[in-house]
């Protein structure tokens, strides 16, 4: 037996099962297989709408089939899209790709906006597709909502948990109801939005849970929203918990609550570590992103530097005027590390160009073919290799500021012939926790690393002298080592022990992070994510007599050993997974 529901099988019910059995999660759908949802969805949808005369008609089921794979081509045209990106993340899981499904069959359209999406979704569940059927709802979807919003909040945040018995939640709901439409009993309305919306469901022995969790994160937004409850998102951040209710708060626009928010956190001590992720998704999604709140923090030289550090990669997902004269200005700030990221701002904004001669004292450089992606030249020496203890001399080379990035990674893609790209397409390109722009490409073998190395040297360094080649490869580790240490150091960024701000490991955020997020962890040449994130395919062998090729760096999930300059492991050179990147290295040939 396959089930889609655990609830049901436990002890509390009373029906646990008593066989082994295994617990699975589905995997996110990709692209081909929500082409092949959508088509069979729609498919199903207008056959059932057919007389019973017309279903042996074979010229009326071709209309629907061919009816059928025009609408799924249009939803994917339109979730294709760049400024629909947080709806093509939501089109991977089935159950909300049903519901756009839904939306744009019954109204002919979809939102571009998350939190729009949602709320046409869940008007359309309390009464309007009763409407439709001329059936007349219990209360209008906005009196609904009025009475969902609080229950929403109590779950999210009292009861913590998906389900609740039905005695609880009538004691949340009875108060509410008496002012929304007196005379409604709290088992009638419980009833009437099960059977006839939807929004809520039975879960087992007398316990109600939303339809998907995903209501009840959205509703509860709204309700913290209308009580303009900033504290109570600023105490939850960074709980998985309440990630979701997050991110919907900061798509609302009636009422809104971001600005607010965002001045507040900002300056809270939760800002005062690594660049996190979800901050940025949260300035990414806001429906409203005023530049005051990051101008504050940024122009305030009496913060800690990690803090406006934190609010300028959070600018430079603005990109206007007034952002541009803000990072221009953070080019003065008296942290380096501040300094450095607002010129690299500027330089992928392109408002200031970046030096197009390499010369023989240049000390980095950037390459065009990979977006002005950053090369540092580090100088060459003489040190004692861990690996073997034998003094080795190491030349003058540019290593990569960063491992590769999802973003850089798609350019190489899109220059590969079309039946030629998936072959080389990470396993985890529609994975929406390893797949962001500035994410580390991962799941690419050692083989495919290498083919994008000599792919950038095929292209050639556009301003370097035309008789001397740039030659891109994958670093030996002895390179590695002496980059990551000069010799010297135990660690990247020096003798101290690892912390939450040097790197990501240990599983401490659960994926892989973006780049240059932990600028504490920084060489003191200016490499970064060297410790942690993902382990960094090497040139050489892990040994001479076997297949597997050396990494080195650790990764998101290893623990804080594998941080060393001096760790090492080993993988087969056709293998990726999710803990492995992969750093360019250059010289001149």
């Amino acid at each position: 037996m396959v089930t889609c529901r655990f609830t049901g099988y436990r002890e509390a019910e009373g029906v646990s099962l008593q066989s082994p059995h295994l617990r699975a999660d589905v995997i996110d759908l990709n692209p081909e297989q929500q082409h092949t949802f959508l088509r069979q969805w729609f498919r199903a949808a207008l056959l059932e709408s057919l007389e019973e005369h017309e279903t042996s008609e074979s010229v009326r089921l071709q209309e629907i089939e061919y009816e059928a794979a025009a609408q799924a081509e249009a939803i994917m045209e339109f979730l294709s899209k760049e400024e629909n990106r947080s709806l093509r993340d939501m089109a991977s899981i089935p159950v909300l790709l049903q519901i756009m499904a839904i939306v744009w069959k019954e109204q002919g359209s979809l939102s571009g906006e998350r939190v729009e999406l949602y709320s046409r979704c869940i008007d359309y569940l309390l009464d309007y597709r009763d409407k439709m059927k001329k059936i007349e709802p219990l209360m209008s979807a906005a009196k609904a909502r009025l009475v969902l919003r609080p229950l929403a909040l109590w779950m999210q945040n009292d009861w913590q948990k998906d389900e609740a018995p039905r005695v609880d939640i009538e004691k949340q709901i009875a108060t509410t109801l008496r002012v929304v439409r007196p005379g409604t009993q709290p088992i009638e309305f419980l009833e009437n939005i099960r059977d006839r919306a939807g929004v809520l469901v039975g879960s087992g022995a007398d316990t109600y849970t939303f339809q998907h969790k995903s209501f009840r994160e959205f509703l509860a937004a709204l309700e913290i929203a209308n009580q303009h409850l900033v504290d109570l998102l600023i105490e939850n951040f960074g709980s998985a918990w309440w990630q979701e209710t997050l991110l919907f708060s900061a798509g609302l626009t009636s009422p809104e609550i971001f600005p607010a928010f965002i001045e507040s956190f900002l300056k809270h001590e939760k800002n005062g570590g690594p660049t996190s992720p979800l901050l940025l998704q949260l300035v990414h999604e806001a429906a409203s992103r005023p530049i005051a709140p990051f101008e504050k923090i940024i122009s305030d030289q009496r913060l800690t530097w990690q803090k406006r550090y934190n609010a300028l990669q959070c600018v430079r997902l603005l990109r206007s005027e007034a952002a541009i004269e803000l990072v221009k200005r953070a080019q003065h700030d008296k942290e380096l590390r501040v300094q450095q990221l607002a010129q690299q701002i500027l330089r992928e904004w392109e408002v200031v160009k970046p030096p197009v001669v390499l010369t023989e004292r240049s000390d980095r450089f950037f390459n065009p073919i990979e977006n002005n992606a950053e090369y540092i030249l580090i100088p060459g020496g003489t040190y004692n290799f861990s690996a073997n203890s034998k003094i080795v001399q190491i030349p003058g080379l540019y290593f990569a500021k960063y491992p590769v990035t999802n973003k850089l990674y798609e350019i190489f893609l899109d220059a590969l012939p079309k039946n030629e790209q998936d072959k080389y397409r990470s396993i985890y390109a529609y994975d929406k926790r390893f797949n962001g722009n500035d994410q580390p490409v991962i799941g690419i073998s050692w083989a495919v690393a290498v083919a994008y190395c000599e792919w950038l040297t095929e292209q050639g360094a556009k301003g370097k002298k035309q008789e001397e080649k740039m030659v891109f490869r994958l670093p030996l580790e002895e390179e590695w080592e002496w980059a990551a240490s000069r010799g010297r150091r135990k660690y990247p960024w020096g003798n101290d022990e690892p912390d939450d701000t040097h790197a990501n490991y240990g599983k401490k955020v659960g994926h892989t992070t973006p780049v240059g997020s932990y600028p504490a962890g920084v060489t003191p040449e200016g490499l970064m994510d060297m410790a942690g994130n993902v382990w960094e395919w090497m040139e050489n062998k892990y040994t001479h007599n076997i297949m597997a090729r050396s990494l080195r760096g650790g990764s998101w999930i290893y623990s804080t050993d594998w941080l060393r300059c001096s760790a090492r492991y080993g993988f087969h050179p056709l293998d990726g997974n999710s803990v492995i990147g992969f750093r360019a290295v250059c010289g001149q040939s």
